[in-house]
C-alpha cells in the first residue's frame, strides 16, 4: 500500500504548500532504488535501498514495514524506514533492568515484552537510517517523520516509539524529535579503526609495546593450531556462518533480533564479489567467522560466528586481527568494527563513537516512568579510551 499524506509543523494553522508531501509504503520495492539512494552518501551502504529491502525480504522478526519518502516539489528529500515488533525490553538496556526481568518472567512469561515501533531496520549494526538531502530543513522533517510515527502507533495501539543508533553529529541534527516528545538516552558504543599502514607489520610497529606483545600473544594461537583463511566462496559457507552466528546469539547479553538464515543466504546473493567470510579453523573445522561487507573505502564487520565448544572464544581475538589484515591489504581507510565487546577492539586501537537512542512513550504515565527511570533504563556506557599507538 502507498498512500500521500499532506504536511503540516505543529506551529502552523494554515494549509501547506501545495509542493510539500510524505508518501509511506508498505514494501519498499515501491520506491525507485535511485530515488532512496540519492539520498545516502557513498561508503553509507547499510543505509541504501539494496540493504533495507534485504532486511524486509528476509523477514528478520516478522517485522512489519512503513517507509517513509518526503518530498518538495516532488523530488525525494528525505527517507525513514520504519518498523514495529515485539521486543523484550530488557535485551536494550542494563543489567538492572535485566535481573526485574528475570524475576518477573518467573510471574508472567510475557513480562517487559511490548510491540516497539522503529526507524531504522531490525538488523543492528550500530548505524541509522534516517538520510536527508543537503540544505532542507531537518526540524520540519523531523516533524513530519513523527506524524507518521504517531499515525501508525495511534492505528495499532503501540506506546512505545524509538529512533535507532544515531552518532552524535546525527542526533544533533535530528534534535527536532525532541520537540515532539521524544528523549535521548545512551546506546552501545561504536568502535571505529582509521587505517593508516600498509601492512600488519607496520600497524605492529606502530603499536605501544604493551598492546604489541598483546598482539604477538593473539598471532601465536597460529602455533597451537589455529589458522585462518579468506574463504573463496562465501555462499557456499553460509549454513555453517548461520550455524555458529547462532552460537554467538545465545550468549549475547545485548540483542535486539536473531536473524533467520534466509537473511545469510540473501546477503550471500545480493552482495556477491562485494562480501568476505574469513574463518578460523582448527583441525580443518571452523572454530570462528566473520561476515565483512566491503563498502567504498569502508571495511565493515557485519557479524561473527563462535564454536565455543571448540575453543572458538579464545580464536575471536585472533578472527579481529585478521579482520584487521584483510582490512589493510583491500585498502580501506576506515574499519567499522560495531557494537559490543569494546575492550577487545579498543586494545586493537579503535575508538568508541556514541552511540543514541530517541525514546517516546505515548502515554503520560509512560513519559513519567521514562523521564524518572531513564538513566536505569539505559545507563551510560562506561568511557573507554586507550593509548594504544606510539603517535
Amino acid at each position: 500500500m502507498t498512500t500521500a499524506l499532506p504536511t503540516t509543523h505543529p506551529d502552523e494553522r494554515t494549509e501547506p504548500p501545495a509542493d510539500r508531501r510524505v508518501e509511506i509504503h508498505e514494501d519498499i520495492r515501491r520506491i525507485p532504488a535511485a530515488e532512496w539512494d540519492g539520498l545516502v552518501p557513498p561508503g553509507d551502504g547499510l543505509a541504501r535501498h539494496r540493504f533495507v529491502a534485504l532486511c524486509q525480504e528476509s523477514g528478520v522478526e516478522e517485522a512489519r514495514y512503513t517507509h517513509v519518502v518526503v518530498r518538495r516539489g516532488g523530488r525525494p528529500v528525505a527517507v525513514a524506514p520504519l518498523f514495529r515488533m515485539e521486543v523484550s525490553l530488557d535485551l536494550l538496556s542494563g543489567s538492572g533492568l535485566r535481573r526485574v526481568a528475570r524475576w518477573g518472567r518467573t510471574v508472567r512469561p510475557g513480562f517487559l515484552r511490548v510491540p516497539v515501533l522503529f526507524c531504522g531496520t531490525p538488523v543492528s549494526l550500530g548505524q541509522s537510517h534516517l538520510r536527508a538531502a543537503d540544505g532542507v530543513d531537518r526540524r520540519e522533517i523531523a516533524g513530519e517523520v513523527a506524524a507518521v510515527m504517531e499515525e501508525i502507533a495511534e492505528r495499532e495501539g503501540i506506546d512505545l516509539l524509538c529512533i535507532k543508533e544515531l552518532a552524535d553529529s546525527e542526533a544533533n541534527e535530528w534534535r527536532g524529535f525532541e520537540e515532539h516528545g521524544f528523549r535521548r538516552f545512551p546506546s552501545l558504543p561504536y568502535a571505529v579503526l582509521d587505517l593508516r599502514w600498509e601492512s600488519l607489520a607496520e600497524y605492529a610497529a606502530d603499536l605501544r609495546s604493551g598492546y604489541r606483545r598483546q598482539l604477538r600473544a593473539t598471532l601465536a594461537l597460529r602455533d597451537e593450531g589455529f589458522d585462518v583463511r579468506r574463504v573463496a566462496d562465501p555462499a557456499a559457507f553460509m549454513g555453517e556462518t548461520y550455524r555458529l552466528y547462532g552460537n554467538v546469539i545465545e550468549r549475547a547479553e545485548h540483542r535486539l533480533e536473531t536473524l533467520g538464515e534466509r537473511f545469510f543466504g540473501l546477503v550471500a546473493e545480493r552482495y556477491a564479489g562485494e562480501l568476505d567470510l574469513l574463518a578460523v579453523e582448527r583441525a580443518g573445522r571452523p572454530v570462528a567467522t566473520a561476515l565483512v561487507l566491503r563498502d567504498g573505502d569502508a571495511y565493515r564487520f557485519l557479524l561473527a560466528g563462535l564454536d565455543y565448544e571448540r575453543g572458538g572464544a579464545r580464536a575471536y581475538p585472533l578472527l579481529l586481527v585478521e579482520v584487521l589484515w584483510e582490512a589493510i591489504l583491500r585498502g580501506a581507510e576506515t574499519l567499522h568494527l560495531g557494537q559490543t565487546s569494546e575492550a577487545l577492539k579498543t586494545r586493537l586501537g579503535a575508538r568508541l563513537e556514541p552511540r543514541h537512542l530517541l525514546v517516546r512513550h505515548r502515554g503520560g504515565m509512560g513519559r513519567r516512568v521514562i523521564d524518572a527511570a531513564g538513566p536505569w533504563l539505559f545507563p551510560e556506557p562506561p568511557a573507554s579510551s586507550r593509548q594504544v599507538f606510539r603517535r
